[in-house]
């Protein structure tokens, strides 16, 4: 039997075949489960990953809320507030903070201590849609990369775009990076030991890096099996368990700080279509809306709750790691 990628384990493993749902094209891919660290990997990777990726892609293919004109001041406020909070640390806002309260920010924003003066690098950012929103909250060094996107048509003032892969990254200015993220992204790397490697030669030797994935074992896997929406066959290479990151991070060179749960309503419909044989591009997909999908509102209302109480309960089938150099 195959030997695991990341414990070389090759005893009681155990095999699973996927379909590729997102599209629907219902592809077959071969997947096993190390007996060992527990990491669920597929058996064989593509050798050409770039037709998984077309244009409508989902990362690819996002619509931001923030540039909505018709609420533009209210999310110009939003993100003042936002900005005061991460940058609370000096007095004027400290005193805003003290009236306003805490406003709604990503967790790993909050954990990580990065302030609007960090520099930042989102590998894997797709259409740069969270770089953007961040530029709005304040943020000033903000660099993407991702190998599948031609940024030759997204300009942004003072954002850098790279077209690439992260072991063609390099910079003559070291430490490079306080804040590297991996948003759904680290599951899709062929090399998950010198992914790592690579990012520890960009980070500051006090920088955190985030890594948000799917993870196993979890409600969602457990209910929905071959059919968990996180799966995404082919474009998910692994899906790690926590003990399968620690010996990732070990390895590299770096400590776990903190890991939380932070699992969406989406992957419990999407499952839910997946055990229906409706894949997610799907007209009847509730990714166009209730109209035509097999879901009502209080439907929708459920999978909302049972997400929050999974993530309360770290049963969660994704979650954020945030890792620091030994």
């Amino acid at each position: 039997m195959q030997p695991c990628r990341i414990c070389n384990n090759s005893e009681n493993n155990t095999e699973y075949l996927v379909n590729e749902m997102l599209f629907g094209t219902r592809e077959k891919f071969k997947y096993f489960k190390c007996g060992k660290c527990g990491c669920l990997q597929i058996a064989h990777m593509p050798m050409d990953m770039s037709h998984y990726y077309p244009p409508e892609y989902n990362a690819f293919n996002k619509k931001s809320k923030y540039r909505n004109k018709s609420s533009l001041i209210r999310n110009k406020l939003r993100h003042i507030w936002k900005k005061a909070y991460i940058d609370r640390h000096m007095m004027p806002n400290k005193l805003l903070i003290n009236f306003l309260g805490k406003p709604g920010l990503p967790e790993w924003i909050i954990r990580t201590g990065i302030t609007t003066n960090s520099r930042i690098l989102d590998i894997g950012c797709g259409d740069g849609s969270l770089l953007f929103q961040m530029r709005e909250m304040g943020f000033k060094n903000l660099t993407g990369v991702d190998r599948y996107i031609n940024f030759e048509n997204v300009q942004y003032k003072r954002i850098k775009f790279f077209n690439k892969d992260i072991s063609a990254l390099s910079y003559s200015a070291k430490p490079a990076f306080d804040l590297v993220m991996l948003h759904h992204s680290f599951e899709h790397m062929r090399g998950q030991f010198e992914t790592l490697n690579h990012i520890k030669n960009l980070l500051s030797d006090h920088g955190s890096v985030v890594i948000r994935i799917p993870v196993v074992p979890s409600f969602a896997w457990r209910k929905y099996g071959t059919n968990w929406f996180a799966l995404d066959a082919p474009r998910h290479f692994f899906l790690h368990t926590e003990h399968s990151m620690q010996l990732v991070a070990e390895k590299t060179g770096f400590t776990i700080m903190n890991r939380y749960c932070d699992a969406s309503p989406q992957t419990l419909w999407a499952s839910e279509q997946y055990t229906k044989n409706i894949p997610f591009m799907d007209d009847r997909s509730l990714r166009f809306g209730l109209d035509k999908s097999i879901f009502t509102k209080k439907d929708l209302e459920g999978f909302v709750a049972k997400a929050q109480e999974l993530n309360k309960s770290q049963d969660g089938d994704t979650a954020c790691f945030i890792l620091k150099k030994k």
